[in-house]
């Protein structure tokens, strides 16, 4: 007890080894899904488009333009997000698509995925420590 500061002597069992923290895989896992919802949108939205109401030939195309785009970049940017290496500049992405998910349905799954990528353990992961 002498060596120890104010009486704390905690060791670890010496067989158990720290590992990536598990909010890092199931943020994968929610970028794919993201993604998947993105494609499932664009997919949809061409299928009632297709079997709608007729809408002019300039209008479907306008739509479909900026519709298109928007699932580019967002896909693309939960793809992007899905795949991140263990960087610092990971975390940051990691951060964007979290808070990004806030604003849609997938709140029920960023709340608690925003709390848990805040914590020092996926920030060290990262190499943001």
């Amino acid at each position: 007890m002498q060596g120890q500061p104010f009486g704390y002597g905690y060791e670890p069992p010496s067989g158990v080894e720290r590992g990536r923290p598990a909010v890092i895989t199931w943020f994968r896992v929610y970028a794919a899904t993201t993604v998947l919802l993105y494609v499932g949108m664009l997919v949809a939205w061409l299928a009632v488009a297709a079997n709608g109401p007729a809408m002019g030939g300039a209008e479907l195309a306008l739509v479909l333009l900026i519709f298109g785009v928007v699932v580019l970049l967002f896909g693309g940017l939960f793809a992007v997000a899905a795949m991140v290496p263990y960087k610092p500049w990971g975390w940051t992405v990691g951060l964007v698509a979290i808070c990004l998910g806030l604003t849609s349905c997938m709140a029920v799954a960023a709340i608690p995925l925003l709390i848990y990528w805040m914590k020092p353990e996926t920030k060290a992961a990262f190499g943001r420590l």
